[in-house]
């Protein structure tokens, strides 16, 4: 889908009269499935810390989140509460609040976060795969080579 394709379909969740619960649970639907919602452009120290002792690799239950760095609700009630001039502008409000880290549950919880390593999305590391990410041989080996300049 084109931007200005999700733009249509963002008008009509914005023109509903549901609640703004109902619509922001809408608008999550939307935007999980665009191409990579929710990129990671970076790992907390304590997150990158459960990985080593994961061997680096990506463990159920292991403990580890991708934590938005602007509230996922905030984001959408803001954009449903605004006015854009065009897809552009809409788009690069959504695109500019749309930035996760990984990082690890109680972090999440707390949004008090350990020291950030920030993660290249230009890479194309740990991209999101249904409301998960990715994390094959190039992530693994990207975080080992993490931990050995940054964990002690």
């Amino acid at each position: 889908m084109t931007k200005e394709q999700i733009l249509q379909d963002f008008i009509l969740i914005k023109k509903m009269n549901a609640p703004l619960k109902t619509k922001i649970s809408f608008l999550t639907y939307l935007f999980a499935n665009q191409d990579n919602p929710w990129r990671v452009i970076g790992i907390t120290n304590d997150a990158l810390d459960v990985f080593a002792n994961h061997g680096f690799k990506k463990v159920s239950r292991m403990g580890i989140n991708r934590s938005h760095l602007i509230a996922r609700n905030e984001s959408y009630r803001e954009l449903l509460e605004k006015e854009f001039e065009n897809a552009d502008e809409w788009w690069t409000f959504y695109y500019s609040r749309d930035m996760t880290i990984l990082s690890t549950s109680s972090e999440n919880m707390s949004s008090n976060f350990s020291q950030v390593y920030t993660i290249d999305e230009n890479h194309g590391l740990f991209k999101t795969s249904g409301y998960a990410w990715k994390h094959g041989k190039e992530e693994t080996a990207f975080l080992k080579a993490l931990a050995e300049q940054f964990l002690r």
